[in-house]
């Protein structure tokens, strides 16, 4: 099966994969049994004696105390003061465990901005509760999950399977974990209205669902979220938009080797979507992997965004458009050595720009190995430009192999400095870029070794290109006519020192 041939199959198999995960996911109900209770808990701080009753060492606790406690605790509990609940791993139960018994939330954090609560090495799980957390509701101050805490096996009837935050700040540090919660609505694993959400460490929210809502691993209404370190967000599930991640409004930073991957939603934003803010891709940050039944398989932009040092967005499959990045926010810039590479679409392999936004490669950014129907690595329906030594290579397409610019209201394509774009390859119209709008290089820019049957380099279809200052269309190949440029009823303009050379079997058809 040839790599175009491969989309059809690609984004048909996103539906079904989302079929198949929900099933997965919800095919087995929770046991009926009610859990056993084994608790022993503690003051250590104080030095109080052990007892079953750990809500009362709660409470009985003064702010900056540590309580710790083995076992499975079986109910609800509120912590509303300063507090470290640590859990003692034992023999019988390795992991020390609230366990609201599938009928109660299992943790309220209260309490007011100042308040800190720290789980070290506790698990959260067996929570209920008809709206606002399953597992955990975190009210105002901050809550951090460290150790090898998790938060697991909850379920939420609207918003935050396993964690709903109303403020204040989230943390999950070394090796802790949300995964395996269910929402009714938004937010599988974490739903947090506002404030900040960070991921640090290893911590890693997956396998969460989102049942009828978006954000199947995180849903952020407004606030910050941050991963940093090698934290992940993986195998998540919405039914709607953003798979992995929701950000309706704020700031989302990804950095170190964080990455967002193996997610799926029925809507936008396999990987993330954005509905409003910023969002940056920092060091070797990557999404990857993921699906979508809609637009933007890795992201779906409303706002602006960056990708700096090596960030990455690869193998992410749409079954519509914007197969890595669908852009339709405020502005998309990729720099220095960031990629974007081997996704499927479509239209729009790799990045689909709408009208009236504009996308930047700059550095040594690369789009390359993407693969669509029309435009497999760039569709271009806005403003393309390409500066330093950015370069669109190896992408496959029908049509528009390395870009296709549309004619509906786009801006140009304009390639500066070492520019390029080399060995792409299409089937049919322009190896290197079909053009129905502008198109324009300066500087050094150049379009080099692409092939297709029609416009090995470029094929112009009633467009402007314009070849300026020391610009180059050179060694690419036809299989029929127009090996360096075909025009189809536009105009090709050669200024300056521009030139076309060295195409087979010739260098400008029709011009």
């Amino acid at each position: 099966m040839s790599a175009v041939g491969r989309v059809n199959a690609r984004s048909t198999a996103v539906v079904a994969t989302l079929g198949v995960t929900l099933v997965a996911l919800f095919g087995s109900p929770p046991s009926a049994e009610a859990a056993a209770t084994t608790c022993v808990a503690e003051n250590v701080t104080a030095g109080t004696a052990p007892s079953s009753d750990l809500q009362e060492a709660i409470d009985l606790a003064s702010a900056g105390d540590t309580v710790q406690f083995s076992g499975v605790c079986v109910g609800g509990f509120t912590i509303r003061q300063n507090l470290t609940l640590l859990g003692i791993s034992t023999a019988e139960t390795p992991q020390a465990t609230l366990d609201g018994d599938g009928v109660v939330k299992v943790l309220r954090v209260r309490g007011d901005a100042t308040t800190e609560v720290t789980l070290t090495d506790v698990s959260v799980t067996g929570g209920a509760s008809p709206r606002r957390g399953g597992g955990i509701r975190n009210y105002f101050g901050t809550l951090i999950l460290n150790g090898s805490s998790s938060v697991t096996d909850n379920t939420s009837g609207d918003r935050g399977g396993g964690i709903y935050v109303d403020g204040g700040s989230l943390v999950l540090e070394s090796s802790s974990s949300v995964s395996n919660n269910t929402s009714v609505d938004f937010g599988g694993g974490i739903f947090a209205a506002a404030g900040s959400v960070t991921l640090d460490g290893s911590a890693s929210v997956s396998g969460n669902v989102a049942s009828n809502g978006g954000g199947g691993g995180l849903f952020v209404n407004s606030g910050l979220v941050t991963l940093d370190g090698s934290a992940s967000v993986s195998s998540n599930v919405s039914h709607r938009s953003g798979g992995g991640i929701y950000l309706a409004s704020g700031t989302a930073a990804l950095a170190g080797s964080a990455s967002v991957s193996g997610n799926v939603s029925s809507s936008g934003g396999g990987g993330i979507f954005q509905g409003s803010g910023t969002m940056t891709l920092d060091d070797s940050a990557s999404v990857s992997g993921n699906s979508t039944a809609s637009f933007g398989g890795g992201l779906y932009l409303q706002g602006s965004a960056t990708l700096n040092g090596a960030a990455s967005v690869v193998d992410n499959t749409a079954a519509l458009a914007g197969g890595g990045i669908y852009s339709n926010g405020r502005g998309l810039d990729l720099n220095q050595s960031s990629v974007v590479s081997a996704n499927t679409a479509p239209k729009g392999g790799g990045i689909l720009i709408v009208r009236l936004r504009a996308v930047t490669m700059s550095g040594s950014a690369l789009v390359s190995e993407n693969s669509g129907r029309r435009g497999g690595g760039i569709y271009n329906s806005g403003d393309l430009t390409l500066n330093g030594s950015s370069s669109v290579a190896g992408n496959i397409s029908r049509r528009g192999g390395g870009i296709l610019n549309a004619a509906n209201g786009s801006g140009p394509v304009v390639m500066n400095d070492s520019a390029s774009v080399i060995a792409n390859r299409s089937y049919y119209l322009g190896g290197g870029v079909y053009n129905r709008g502008e198109m324009v290089m300066n500087g050094s820019a150049y379009v080099s070794s692409n092939n297709g049957r029609q416009g090995g380099g470029i094929y112009n279809s009633k467009g402007t290109v314009l070849v300026n200052e020391l610009a180059t269309v050179f060694e690419n190949t036809a299989r029929v006519t127009g090996g360096g440029v075909l025009n189809d009823l536009g105009t090709v303009t050669l200024s300056a020192s521009g030139s076309v050379y060295a195409n087979t079997p010739d260098d400008c058809a029709g011009c």
